[in-house]
């Protein structure tokens, strides 16, 4: 490219106003092209911001839907009598033989003494 100095010089020659509308019309053409490619990246980095929060939703619910079919998992192990309901008798006993049931709701922060006393709310 040429430099600008190129440009302005004939104009200055002529008179002070012509140089000044061609900096002014430099300036607005430079700030303007600046500004389109600032909306570029913003617009970028809110569609990534976008789909950022959609992949963590996705996320959460594979994540607690996991979590629903563990448990149900758990559930039908505890129902001895396959009756499609938990029993008291039924948790008592399979806590009292489990260990590894034991272990999970130790996991989970459950004491086998809370999972027990929720049948007696």
């Amino acid at each position: 490219g040429r430099n600008w100095s190129t440009f302005v010089d004939p104009l200055q020659k002529v008179g002070w106003m012509p140089a000044g509308v061609f900096i002014m019309f430099i300036s607005f053409s430079f700030f303007g092209v600046l500004n389109i490619v600032t909306s570029v990246f913003v617009e970028c980095a809110m569609q990534s911001t976008q789909r950022h929060k959609e992949l963590l939703i996705d996320e959460k619910r594979a994540f607690e839907a996991g979590h629903v079919r563990h448990m149900k998992n758990i559930f039908r192990e505890i129902d001895i009598d396959n009756s499609g309901s938990v029993e008291y008798t039924e948790l008592k006993e399979r806590l009292e033989e489990n260990v590894a049931l034991v272990d999970y709701f130790k996991a989970l922060e459950l004491d086998t003494s809370d999972t027990l006393m929720l049948f007696e709310l």
